[in-house]
């Protein structure tokens, strides 16, 4: 794996912390840290060994948490809020890292369908913004709502590599989860063209 022309694997792990961020499936942490502590955790890359954050690193926090609506969380206990909430912190941990890439392990799991559907319109919202985003799900739809390219990893056929539509077929579907897939297109209010998988249940 390369990274910049860089051989990752002789990168330094601070190297690889200045470029590239990890937004981990929800977790508790084990200590009752309150948000902007952990946000300002993401802060560690830029910061000598047994400093602690300076007013512009915690400036620096405060401003991606107005930036992902969730400012209101700044005093609050990690420990004690919502999935969807926790996510958007990990996010903002994250980001405080000023990386040029975003990693994120199924970043929608454990939300309810109006929270995943925010967290899609978060991470369309950073791709605009010009931070390269990896993302892993075990939900082919996802890949029509925020994918530039998909990789299907599949017993059958391998690895795939393409658009969400070259890759995402009825045909790949039903091949990689053995049952009987169609995708299905309809409009969005605007006129756009929206697609989806569906099952078909016997």
């Amino acid at each position: 794996v390369w990274l910049d022309g860089q051989e990752i694997t002789k990168l330094r792990p601070r190297q690889l912390a200045q470029v590239i961020a990890y937004v981990p499936q929800t977790r508790t942490p084990p200590f009752a840290f309150k948000v902007r502590e952990v946000v300002a955790m993401g802060r560690t890359p830029e910061m000598r060994p047994f400093s602690v954050p300076s007013a512009q690193d915690y400036a620096i926090c405060d401003e991606l948490l107005e930036k992902l609506g969730v400012s209101h969380l700044r005093d609050r206990v990690f420990n004690e809020l919502s999935g969807g909430e926790c996510q958007m912190v990990l996010i903002a941990r994250a980001l405080a890292q000023q990386p040029k890439l975003l990693m994120m392990d199924e970043p929608t799991s454990n939300l309810d369908f109006g929270n995943q559907i925010r967290m899609f319109q978060c991470i369309c919202r950073l791709a605009k913004e010009g931070i390269g985003i990896i993302m892993t799900t075990h939900f082919p739809d996802h890949a029509f709502l925020c994918s530039t390219k998909v990789a299907l990893f599949s017993r059958e056929k391998g690895f795939i590599y393409g658009t969400a539509d070259e890759v995402i077929t009825a045909e790949t579907m039903s091949d990689t989860y053995h049952i009987q897939v169609g995708v299905t297109e309809s409009r969005s209010p605007s006129g756009k063209t929206v697609k989806s998988c569906t099952p078909y249940m016997e």
